[in-house]
């Protein structure tokens, strides 16, 4: 046979008494009465643990304020369900600071992880926003400028120009040739007994501009 633990019974009538708000002149105030009996119920635990707990945070509570307020992502409604539900907590400092540090350990961390990554993707969407509206600025002055140069090279000016630009590309390659002959030339002539002085691709270049002048 089980041995059955002996459980002391807690007459809830003793609390009536503590459940009533006085006056000074020892007068009871007027309240709820179901506000009374609910106090009462919740104090000799026939409503449960949960409601124990919830009498003592009411009551407590305002011991981890300061807390509750200096942690970002907790907050006094969330802590007091978190400890409510807790079926290892117990009414008391002891079991509500227990509590505490497994709300920071798990509701709260995992709320700071939640937050960190929104506020990241948020970020970074940004960023990419910000990248993007930059490219199209960047592409459309080249495109403005490439329009530009286009109309430049369109105009008489341009076409003119063009021509210039051409005619010095032309007489640059040019002359290249010539002094590129001329140094073939001179080595050619040193091969063969020449003296391939300076004086020869001078005569030579001089030549050639006499050429031009024709």
């Amino acid at each position: 046979m089980a041995h059955r633990k002996n459980v002391k019974r807690i007459d809830p009538r003793y609390f009536l008494n503590e459940t009533v708000n006085r006056n000074d002149d020892g007068s009871a105030l007027e309240e709820d009465v179901f506000s009374a009996i609910g106090d009462m119920v919740s104090r000799t635990g026939l409503a449960g643990k949960g409601a124990k707990k919830e009498l003592y945070f009411r009551k407590k509570g305002y011991r981890l304020d300061s807390k509750i307020d200096d942690t970002p992502w907790a907050s006094q409604y969330d802590f007091a369900r978190f400890y409510e539900d807790g079926d290892k907590y117990d009414a008391d400092h002891s079991g509500m600071m227990d509590a505490w540090d497994d709300y920071l350990s798990t509701v709260v961390k995992s709320k700071a992880r939640i937050g960190k990554k929104k506020n990241d993707d948020y970020e970074r969407n940004k960023q990419r926003g910000r990248d993007e509206e930059e490219s199209a600025r960047n592409q459309a002055a080249a495109d403005r400028e490439e329009a530009r140069k286009e109309a430049e090279r369109n105009s008489p000016e341009g076409r003119r120009q063009a021509e210039m630009d051409a005619e010095l590309r032309a007489d640059r390659e040019k002359k290249s040739r010539n002094m590129a002959a001329a140094r073939g030339r001179r080595e050619r002539e040193r091969k063969s007994g020449g003296d391939g002085s300076w004086s020869d691709e001078f005569d030579f270049a001089h030549q050639l501009e006499e050429k031009k002048k024709k």
